[in-house]
């Protein structure tokens, strides 16, 4: 492919061909080269790199495959972290997301400590996507059913049975703020 008229075909408008951009991005060392070039950000500081490492952490979740999502969604949460700071909604989702890998990973402890901090954004986030926030908290009751199927008699039912009905009794929880 060639570079749009008057740019070099290294320089910040240069364009990646298919096979290229193909290598570049299965390559944990360059991802998102092809999404900052130019942009004068690193690759890991692009909103867009940050979403594509949650996203391929949600899919190799939804795979099975919990040891290989759980490296791309802490890089998207240290990147969201780090750009957009820890109480935007973005970072909150993706905090969720690691929460849940770890909690089918059953590392209990640590998925509490994400669920819950991603619950307390989300809980207070304005201009929050319809069902982010609830499915945060369905996840969160999850992960207490399991933590008790695992650890019976440690709480964690009731622990479950509260975040249920608070779900239940507060419907508005998709409703934008």
């Amino acid at each position: 492919m060639k570079p749009p008229s008057g740019d070099k075909p290294d320089g910040p408008g240069a364009l990646f061909t298919l096979p290229e951009t193909l290598k570049v991005s299965s390559d944990p060392g360059t991802r998102g080269a092809v999404l900052a070039r130019g942009s004068g950000e690193t690759p890991d500081e692009h909103p867009q790199t940050l979403t594509s490492l949650n996203n391929m952490g949600v899919l190799l979740r939804a795979q099975g495959k919990l040891a290989e999502a759980e490296p791309y969604l802490r890089e998207a949460l240290a990147g969201f972290t780090k750009r957009l700071g820890p109480a935007r909604w973005e970072t909150a989702k993706c905090e969720a997301d690691l929460g849940t890998v770890l909690r089918d990973l059953s590392r209990y402890g640590k998925a509490e400590a994400h669920l819950l901090k991603a619950e307390s954004v989300l809980g207070a986030a304005q201009g929050l996507p319809p069902g982010k926030y609830r499915g945060c908290v369905e996840e969160t009751i999850k992960l207490y059913e399991k933590w008790d199927a695992a650890e019976p008699g440690q709480g964690h039912a009731e622990q479950a049975a509260g975040w249920r009905a608070k779900l239940t009794a507060q419907p508005e929880f998709d409703e934008p703020k």
